[in-house]
């Protein structure tokens, strides 16, 4: 098999993986033959890469560092946790929790796989895949940094719940096109606050995975170097 961006696949290919949509359900099925409708629809749901079938690469299996299905339950559940906290103003992380432990365990059990950035995509519900995408590559990069599971765990949930204060801000600035004003910008910048404040009085939320949310927006200046 082999791996082709969207912009460089031709109709006739062969799938080698099934396609799942953003809410799990089967896109294309492998061994499906492309057409250009079916790679334009990739393209338009922002899909930037796929595995098809290659003649000459056939004997190659390429590992997965994250299943597709499990990335999707996990993007299901953040996105079913953000759901219930702004339409019913309850807060309920344990689809959020089991997810976790789930990308945990298969990043450890990965975690030697290379990462393609192709794999990290973009989808229509950016906010819930983005959760996810930060939660595997902080769980990859401590794994790496020689941190226990048990650290991994903590921070996956808290990267997977990361943006949580969003759902205290209003929807008309969240969702707003094109720049936000100063003072919008300022209500936007509150969401980090209003996250750990969510996630601390969180049932079964460890307080680090609180200061995810609390800290992911900080930056480190480097001291300026002045010539001699």
């Amino acid at each position: 098999m082999q791996k082709l961006p969207i912009t460089d696949l031709k109709a006739g290919m062969l799938t080698a993986r099934s396609i799942l949509g953003t809410d799990g359900r089967l896109l294309l099925a492998q061994d499906t033959v492309l057409t250009t409708a079916y790679i334009e629809r990739m393209n338009e749901l922002g899909i930037a890469a796929i595995y098809v079938q290659n003649p000459y690469l056939k004997d190659i299996k390429v590992p997965e560092l994250v299943r597709d299905e499990t990335r999707y339950v996990a993007m299901q559940a953040v996105k079913e946790c953000f759901a219930t906290l702004r339409d019913r103003q309850v807060f309920s992380a344990y689809a959020v929790i089991a997810a976790a432990d789930q990308l945990v365990e298969e990043i450890v059990a990965n975690g030697n796989v290379l990462v393609h950035l192709t794999d990290i995509r973009v989808h229509d519900d950016y906010t819930f895949a983005h959760s996810v995408n930060v939660a595997i590559l902080s769980a990859l990069t401590l794994l790496h940094m020689g941190y226990k599971e048990k650290d991994l765990r903590i921070a996956t949930l808290g990267a997977l719940l990361h943006d949580v204060g969003k759902m205290h801000i209003p929807l008309e600035i969240l969702v707003k096109p094109g720049g936000l004003t100063t003072a919008e910008m300022d209500i936007m910048r509150q969401h980090a606050e209003l996250g750990f404040d969510i996630l601390r009085h969180g049932e079964k939320i460890p307080l680090l995975s609180a200061h995810v949310a609390l800290q992911h927006h900080e930056k480190t200046t480097a001291p300026a170097i002045r010539a001699a």
